[in-house]
């Protein structure tokens, strides 16, 4: 079943020729100081104080990339890196400082698996596997090897599993002049997007 939300319609989420695309949002923006906080500022200002609580370099960062996932009890998601590439062809790839995961809907689906591989050591030696809970916050290094597990045994009819990404990045991960092939639709594209969607409009409204 095809997740039905404005979000997942509206953005072409799934479909082929979409590829992967998120949104960012400036760190210095979130204080509210300038203006009442969206939800969606106060959203990604929790997470920022909680994973700086873990990880004190996380309070140096400057940005934050964020989008959201959903699957079916089966779909799982292939090992892969945060990154983006360096600021130069040839440079070594750039990753975000934390990198975080936000079970929303843990109806169903498999667990987010992180191993301490990185794209410098190219070796695992021990991974960590945080089953999936409802409003369970996951970070870790944005350096590392990670991926999602398919689901087992059998999940009730309709149910997803959906995740909200907040990775939190030292400097601007658009920054430099190598081509990144994998962000098809656009990475860190800057929130609200300048269009006729509909989604966007409860994350603008204020935080409460």
């Amino acid at each position: 079943k095809k997740p039905v939300a404005a979000y997942w319609r509206e953005t072409g989420y799934g479909a082929a020729a979409t590829g992967f695309f998120s949104w960012r949002c400036r760190l210095a923006d979130l204080d509210g100081k300038n203006a009442a906080p969206t939800a969606v500022d106060g959203v990604l200002r929790l997470v920022w104080r909680a994973v700086a609580a873990a990880y004190p370099a996380a309070r140096k960062a400057t940005i934050v990339e964020w989008w959201a996932h959903t699957r079916e009890h089966g779909g799982g998601h292939a090992l892969h890196y945060d990154s983006v590439p360096g600021r130069r062809a040839g440079d070594a790839p750039r990753h975000p400082v934390v990198s975080t995961v936000t079970f929303v809907d843990a109806s169903c689906g498999g667990p987010t698996v992180v191993f301490d591989q990185t794209v410098a050591n190219k070796t695992a030696t021990r991974a960590w596997v945080a089953a999936p809970f409802t409003n369970r916050l996951v970070a870790f290094d944005g350096s590392l090897l990670h991926g999602v597990l398919p689901g087992g045994a059998v999940a009730a009819p309709r149910a997803r599993r959906t995740t909200f990404m907040a990775n939190f990045w030292a400097d601007d991960p658009r920054a430099g002049d190598a081509a990144d092939p994998e962000a098809t639709r656009g990475a860190s594209v800057d929130f609200p997007p300048p269009s006729r969607s509909t989604w966007p409009a409860p994350l603008l409204a204020e935080f409460e």
